[in-house]
């Protein structure tokens, strides 16, 4: 038995500086629970990512003032991570409950490490990182599937019903 997660096709931040291309790329919307607090999450899909990253605007969202907190530098979990956007940045780690919804409504609960990434040197603007998108990598699609259709303008996730 699986279960679907229903998701869009969509355009990143128009802002951002990063976008070069007019081709709709697949979203899926979720809750990040964490320290008893919720956010919602549009998360761009990336099978080339082998971690699901919260990007800056998102990670201030979540974390507010703790987020400049954090320390990036000298963190021992610290993850440098490259090929997002224009350059690279380093992200510490998060355990989290990620919560998408099926197509039945029912909440499909993800418990799972994600990462965070480092604030960019430019505050709250489209330049350094703010206007990209958080990803949904390769490590919440497993142990399922990712369905995407141009043709029919569909994007989903396929999940176990148990993990």
């Amino acid at each position: 038995m699986t279960r679907q997660i229903d998701g869009w096709l969509g355009f990143s931040n128009p802002l951002s500086p990063y976008v070069e291309y007019d081709d709709p790329a697949p979203f899926v919307s979720g809750t990040v629970e964490y320290a008893g607090r919720e956010f919602p999450i549009d998360f761009l899909i990336d099978t080339g990512s082998d971690v699901t990253t919260v990007m800056p605007r998102d990670a201030y969202h979540l974390l507010g003032d703790e987020y400049f907190q954090l320390d990036f530098q000298g963190g021992s979990e610290a993850l440098r991570i490259e090929g997002v956007g224009d350059g690279r940045f380093v992200a510490l780690p998060l355990d989290v409950v990620l919560h998408l919804e099926d197509q039945l409504g029912s909440d499909v609960a993800l418990r799972k490490r994600i990462w965070i990434a480092e604030p960019p040197e430019v505050e709250f603007s489209s330049q350094g990182g703010w206007g990209l998108p958080s990803i949904l990598g390769r490590d919440a699609i497993r142990p399922g599937d990712f369905h995407l259709s141009y043709i029919e303008n569909t994007v989903s996730l396929i999940r176990p019903d148990h993990e």
